[in-house]
């Protein structure tokens, strides 16, 4: 029987990157950690391991960009090297908040997707009431507009 004549399936037995590495004939849909364990068992909240593992990878991602940029203006002479080490720190810890936020907002979706989807809408809705009306840019003067 080849694999592409899997009995009571209707895929041809591979997964999305076309092989079936799991030889069960079935699609592939979600990690093995989770592919047998029901939704009701998972925990609401991920474990403090991963929310500090998305924190780290974002604190670095963040540091690494804002120090290649950084790094740049001081050779240039655009900023003082305390300047730039106060935005590589503040760089990485806006990443670090922003993965362990997001790590903690992605597992309570895939473990209740109601109250997750309810979590991101007002999450989102709270950005937008604290961010949504500030402008950073000044406002334009009646003369600049005439010129």
């Amino acid at each position: 029987m080849s694999s592409s004549n899997v009995s009571g399936s209707n895929v041809s037995g591979s997964n999305a990157s076309g092989s079936n590495a799991s030889g069960r004939g079935r699609p592939w849909t979600l990690p093995e950690a989770f592919a047998d364990a029901p939704q009701s068992e998972m925990p609401l909240l991920p474990s403090a391991g991963a929310v500090a593992e998305a924190a780290a990878f974002g604190a670095a991602m963040g540091g690494v960009g804002a120090g290649i940029s950084e790094g740049m203006a001081v050779r240039a002479g655009e900023k003082s090297k305390s300047e730039a080490v106060r935005a590589v720190a503040r760089a990485g810890t806006q990443g670090a908040v922003t993965m362990s936020v997001a790590s903690v907002v992605a597992h309570v979706v895939r473990a209740q997707p109601l109250l997750g989807v309810g979590l991101l809408a007002a999450l989102g809705v709270g950005a937008f009431v604290m961010f949504g009306g500030k402008s950073k840019r000044p406002a334009k003067s009646d003369d600049a507009v005439e010129a």
